[in-house]
């Protein structure tokens, strides 16, 4: 007998069955015609495709992670920090007659408010309060922790023209700008002039005199909060205005906030103080103790301190 074979690990191999060998000598035979005869197809033959390249994916708009101090957040960005000299003061509208002022905060009164400095008493006629500031480089500094008042006076009547604001300047400490009153706005109308427009800038025989572009309008008297020091300079120029300067306490800030409508009075004051550091500083407001006119001519309208 022939005996049978056996695979590589010694067991007995099963060998394919009489049909089964006859269909794979057939498939054999098949598969070896067609590897000796050519394609003959009419079609060409159809390269693989190639994968294109990727172009680069576009970058896309880059968006800041911080915002600039003072400007409003993009998407995504991270608001500047809130804090002393965050907020500056810019103009406004006055608000209505007959609006009471909000709550002033209460800060500390601890230190008197003196001064030194280039000025004059007051005299007769003048605007009034205990420094007067009354020509052009004429300058008060203030030292203590309380109230301070500034009262303007446009003397549109020696002449008009564009306003050169005083320069808050050689700031140490803190200053704010807690409040306005007086009873009215530079701008407003004086009540009961028949030569109109007729405001406390001006009126139509004198001619008016103009804020820069982008200065608050000043209200008869601004109130102040000072926790330091600093140096207030009259800067006036062809257009001249006095300004009178001194210390107050809350009450009287109050009172003054507080007086009602009616004769010369236009307006309730206004109050500007939240009680925090973001409360509003002046605008021409620098640390820079500066010696000179000329430089502080140069102090920037929005203060950055």
């Amino acid at each position: 007998s022939v005996p049978e074979p056996e695979t590589s690990d010694g067991t007995a191999a099963q060998l394919p069955s009489p049909q089964a060998a006859r269909e794979s000598a057939t498939a054999a035979a098949t598969g070896s015609a067609a590897a000796a005869s050519p394609t003959t197809s009419s079609t060409p033959p159809t390269a693989a495709p190639v994968p294109a390249t990727p172009a680069p994916a576009s970058p896309g708009p880059t968006v800041p992670v911080t915002a600039a101090p003072g400007l409003p957040g993009l998407p995504g960005a991270v608001p500047a920090p809130a804090g002393y000299g965050s907020t500056v003061d810019e103009p406004a509208p006055a608000p209505a007659p007959f609006l009471p002022p909000g709550t002033l905060p209460v800060r500390p009164e601890g230190r008197a408010v003196t001064a030194t400095g280039n000025f004059r008493a007051p005299f007769p006629g003048s605007v009034g309060a205990r420094w007067l500031l009354t020509g052009r480089g004429d300058e008060v500094t203030l030292t203590g922790q309380g109230y301070v008042q500034v009262r303007w006076a446009a003397t549109y009547a020696r002449g008009t023209g564009p306003l050169q604001l005083p320069v808050w300047s050689g700031l140490q400490g803190k200053l704010f700008h807690v409040a306005s009153g007086g009873g009215h706005r530079l701008d407003d109308g004086v009540p009961g002039a028949t030569d109109l427009p007729h405001t406390w800038l001006g009126n139509p025989s004198t001619g008016y005199d103009t804020l820069p572009p982008g200065a608050a309008p000043p209200w008869h008297v601004e109130y102040y909060y000072l926790d330091g020091s600093v140096t207030l300079t009259n800067l006036e120029d062809a257009a001249g205005y006095d300004l009178g300067v001194g210390p107050r306490t809350r009450a009287q800030v109050l009172t003054d906030l507080n007086t009602a409508p009616g004769r010369s009075v236009v307006r309730f004051g206004l109050v500007r103080d939240n009680g925090t550091d973001t409360a509003p500083v002046p605008q021409y407001l620098t640390r820079s103790t500066i010696g000179t006119v000329e430089g502080l001519l140069a102090v920037p309208q929005h203060s950055a301190v």
